[in-house]
């Protein structure tokens, strides 16, 4: 019993630790990036892709929060989610983030690196 008690108390301020960890990265105003000039079709087709991969692991994922990773090396804790066949979304799902919906567009996605589950 007491060992399983100091393991418990052991797991939960790991997890205190991630949690932690995570907020850091919390901004209230997000990084903005110059459109690029010169990329062709492959390298849309290459975000494109990305980005729908992005889509389905948020809407089958256990948590709205995630930790974006930039390609400048900035990281930003974002509430994000999937909305489908809605009025903000139209008539292909879309990823919006925030509690009042924003729709993180092609041209924001081009400058991430890596998105990964929060908490």
């Amino acid at each position: 019993m007491q060992f399983e008690v100091i393991h418990y108390l052991c797991d939960m301020k790991d997890s205190i630790v991630n949690l932690l960890s995570d907020l850091v990265y919390l901004t209230l105003s997000p990084r903005r990036y110059d459109t690029p000039t010169g990329t062709g079709d492959e390298h849309w087709r290459g975000v494109i892709r990305r980005y729908g991969n992005a889509e389905k692991r948020i809407q089958c994922g256990c948590s709205p929060w995630y930790v974006i990773e930039y390609k400048d090396g900035h990281k930003e804790l974002a509430y994000l989610r999937v909305l489908q066949n809605g009025l903000l979304s139209g008539l292909a799902p879309a990823i919006y983030r925030g509690f009042i919906p924003r729709r993180v567009t092609l041209l924001q996605f081009d400058n991430v690196e890596r998105i990964r589950l929060a908490f």
